[in-house]
């Protein structure tokens, strides 16, 4: 019997250390034959059989030794039932072999390191030989030998898919013989003739069986786990497109799981109002591999469609939780990941995170106690985002102050989080990470949301924004009206009004942003800081933009291709201490690997000509009277109508969008704070003034920062204050007037006779108010002087006025003052101990303002931060 010569087509793939190969597939394939009419395909299975060696063979093993061999113990392993003596292994020597498991991996990472990796595979290999007994199963080797499979005949073309065929077959190593037929009838091969002219040959068909049961539970993926299993399952998760029979599936990510696991977690990879499937391959570890030569399974069929659905039932069919004050906010944000109801029952995280919540009236923050303070207000993590409805039913949140371990009001909102109809009016936020006011990390669905006149200081943040640091899920119909960003750091990048950075797929419309951007930072801008292949259409940008370097007045950076931009445009001016000061896009920097067309993507879009552009990108520049002008208008809203309106009376006669409100200009009043200062005698142990009670007056907007006041107190002369920026802890002030303050000791401030729980960045200051500065030391023990009157001054310049109002609190009433503001006991300092003032935005304490970390006696004060 003849045997036609046929192949298994195959799939590049690239492994896991960067070399190309490929996989089989299931389609056989062969050439014509002259005159023949049909074919026989005949599978033959490559089982390999553990046979034990002979007395002869043990005898050869017993000789191989040191003497004969540099790595002795590894040629012995190529003879050992590997597997049997593992399954035999107490615990303790699992433990040992999982240590030598270890040592051969951190190894095998350094390639440079031959010798020691081969040193560790040789010790593991000593180790499996030491536990070898004369059980003839332990010593051996495996052997191929064929077994007839399956024939398949009446086959007429010169191809045959064996897919279906291989999935009702066991799974194992197949070699496929193809024959001509004769007669029409089936053609007959036997083993012997296989392995001469097929096996050695033909690369085998070597998938193992496809994994089954893939299914959706909520974001959750699920399928059937393979019996003890140790390599790993890939999830590729693939967008859908259209439905039923016309579906589409585009690849979007890769995930892992180790063997043992039948789930995973997808919460944080899909977003609100997108579809997804995924399959799963089940992934051979190298023992398989060794043993069976199996490598992988084909990939499962594809997932039923996963379409998150938030906010899509009706109000009155759902169960709401009302939250009226701060506190209950707090407690919501500060639910323990620990079991709900027994050790495997859903974290109460989980629980809590998956309700749907809906503000009863306006809350607000100020009023919340110095330990509550120091707790988060982010609801929400990686591992348990929220999940439920937001309804903040048009009420305000105000007082509301964030910082270090904050992120956000929410940190994590997941593909089913609708969060809408919320104002956050006068935050005051001090950042040091990736962060933002309203969402850290948004997959769901927020509109109807705005954060008015909002101050955000981050000398050591990344990606910032006044809304949303990263957005994967969908933003509508919201803004971000006045306030400022402000940052010191030259290292990061993606500062901007409205949106850190759209991610991939993440979806912008109908929104705008009049924060004003100053950073020296690169890739900032008035609107989103990053593009990762989202897009924004119908959005528009009035802040002004002032960086180091490549920024722009609408977006910083495409980071990557696939962003679109569509009837946008950005009003504000963009100034750059270096280069790259754009009206719409910031551009690449020279060393950049992403040197695509910025402009792709760019469709209907506009910036304020007054910036003097290096590359327009593909927007348009026109002057802001070219802006205010009816055909403006008209190109604005190409063939979209009613999405754009325009009013002389409104957004400066700017045009903006109909579904949203209009922009407004911030009211200011003029206010008037008198500061103090005063120096301690570290010899006479007592408070002296340092210069006079000053009286400075000011615009406020309503929002205005002790830091604003500073700032307004040296430009008119009143006095002089500098501090200092580390990547550690931010700014923090540490001198005023000439006297510089360092750690352990530290300034510190006194609003109205109250020692502040926020930092000087996050302490907001009103007409009337009397601000102290005071030098907290170990000698004072971090308490200042109060019940001042303003102004004092006695002729020998301490501060001692008329009926001994201003004296240094007791230490008694200090002691029952902290015990009343922390949830945690004081630690009181003798001159020689580390100062509690020592320490950023530590917990508040007789010297902390604001923050979340232990005091460090090398850190400055948190009344210094500025």
């Amino acid at each position: 019997m003849k045997l036609v010569p046929a192949s298994f087509s195959r799939i590049p793939i690239t492994t896991e250390d960067g070399e190309e190969s490929s996989l089989p597939t299931g389609l056989l394939k062969w050439a014509a034959q002259d005159s023949a009419q049909s074919y026989t395909v005949s599978l033959w299975r490559a089982e390999k059989s553990w046979v034990s060696l002979t007395a002869e063979e043990k005898a050869e093993y017993g000789k191989i030794s040191s003497e004969t061999s540099d790595f002795p113990n590894l040629e012995k392993l190529e003879y050992v039932n590997e597997t049997a003596v593992i399954s035999r292994m107490t615990p303790e020597q699992k433990a040992r072999l999982a240590a030598l498991d270890a040592a051969v991996d951190e190894a095998e990472s350094d390639p440079e390191q031959m010798l020691t990796w081969y040193t560790a595979m040789e010790n593991r290999a000593a180790f499996i030989v030491s536990l070898v007994t004369d059980d003839d199963d332990d010593l051996g080797s495996y052997v191929s030998q064929l077994t007839f499979a399956q024939d398949i005949s009446g086959i007429t073309e010169t191809r045959y898919d064996l897919t279906s065929a291989f999935a009702a077959l066991p799974e194992g190593i197949y070699y496929a013989a193809v024959a001509v037929e004769t007669d029409g009838k089936t053609a007959y091969v036997f083993s012997a003739q296989v392995n001469d002219e097929v096996v050695g040959i033909q690369s085998p068909y070597n998938r193992m069986k496809m994994v089954t049961g893939v299914k959706w539970d909520g974001a959750t993926a699920k399928w059937d786990g393979r019996e003890n299993f140790t390599g790993i399952y890939q999830i590729d998760l693939y967008l859908v497109s259209s439905s039923g029979e016309n579906r589409t599936y585009t690849f979007f990510r890769s995930f892992s799981m180790p063997g043992q696991y039948t789930a995973a977690n997808l919460a944080n990879a899909v977003a609100a109002e997108k579809q997804y499937a995924f399959t799963v391959t089940a992934i051979a570890d190298s023992t398989i591999d060794r043993e069976l030569g199996l490598t992988d399974s084909i990939p499962s069929a594809y997932s039923e469609v996963y379409h998150p659905s938030a906010g899509t039932e009706k109000p009155s069919e759902k169960e709401w939780v009302d939250i009226s004050t701060a506190k209950q906010w707090i407690a919501l944000a500060n639910v323990k990941d620990e079991p709900s109801d027994g050790a495997s029952s859903p974290s109460k995280q989980a629980v809590a995170w998956s309700k749907n919540y809906r503000l009863t009236a306006d809350i607000d923050f100020s009023t919340l106690s110095a330990a509550d303070q120091t707790k988060t207000k982010s609801i929400g993590t990686v591992t348990y985002p929220f999940m439920g409805e937001f309804d903040g039913q048009g009420h305000k949140i105000t007082g509301l102050t964030l910082s270090n371990s904050d992120s956000g009001l929410f940190w994590y909102t997941g593909a089913t989080a609708y969060v809408h109809d919320l104002t956050i009016d006068s935050a005051n936020v001090l950042f040091s990470d990736n962060a933002a006011v309203l969402v850290h990390n948004n997959y769901g669905r927020l509109e109807k949301c705005a954060v008015v006149n909002t101050n955000i200081t981050a000398d050591t943040g990344a990606v910032l924004a006044g809304r949303v640091s990263r957005n994967y899920g969908v933003i509508r119909e919201s803004y971000v009206q006045g306030g400022t960003l402000t940052s010191n750091t030259t290292s990061s990048v993606g500062h901007a009004g409205f949106v850190g950075a759209n991610e991939e797929k993440g979806l912008i419309e109908r929104c705008w942003s009049s924060m004003d951007i100053s950073t020296q930072s690169a890739h900032a801008a008035g609107f989103v800081g990053l593009g990762y292949g989202g897009t924004i259409r119908n959005c528009f940008a009035l802040g002004n933009v002032s960086a180091r370097t490549h920024s722009g007045g609408f977006v910083g950076r495409s980071v990557y291709q696939g962003n679109v931009y569509e009837n946008c445009y950005a009003a504000g001016v963009v100034t750059v201490t270096e280069k790259e000061g754009n009206g719409f896009i910031g551009g690449n920097q020279d060393w950049s690997f992403f040197q695509y067309d910025q402009s792709e993507g760019i469709t209907n879009s506009y910036y304020n000509s007054t910036t003097d552009s290096s590359h327009d990108y593909n927007a348009t520049g026109k002057s802001l009277d070219e802006m205010k002008a009816v055909d403006f208008l008209a190109a604005l809203s190409g063939s979209e109508s009613g999405i754009w309106v325009q009013d002389s009376e409104y957004n400066n006669g700017l045009p903006y969008l109909s579904s949203v409100k209009a922009p407004e200009t911030a009211q200011t009043t003029q206010i008037t704070v008198n500061i103090a200062v005063a120096a301690y005698n570290k010899a006479t142990y007592s408070f002296e003034q340092s210069g006079d009670v000053i009286s400075v007056t000011m615009d406020s907007n309503g929002n205005t920062r002790l830091v604003d006041l500073m700032d307004a107190a040296q430009a008119q002369g009143k006095l002089t204050y500098s501090y200092s920026t580390t990547s550690t802890f931010g700014r923090f002030i540490h001198t005023i007037n000439g006297r510089e303050v360092n750690a352990p000791d530290g300034w510190m401030f006194t609003v109205n006779d109250v020692l502040s729980n926020v930092s000087a960045s996050l302490a907001t200051v009103k007409d009337g108010d009397n601000i102290l500065w005071f030098e907290g030391t170990t000698e004072n023990h971090f308490q200042g002087p109060h019940g001042i009157s303003f102004p004092v001054k006695n002729s020998s310049g301490r501060l001692s006025p008329p009926k001994s109002s201003f004296l240094p609190w007791p230490l008694p009433r200090m002691r029952r003052r902290w015990a009343k503001t922390t949830s945690c006991p004081p630690i009181w300092t003798s001159p020689a101990s580390p100062s509690p003032a020592s320490a950023l935005r530590s917990t508040p304490s007789p010297a902390a303002l604001t923050g979340r970390t232990k005091p460090s006696p090398r850190s400055p004060s948190p009344a210094q931060t500025k």
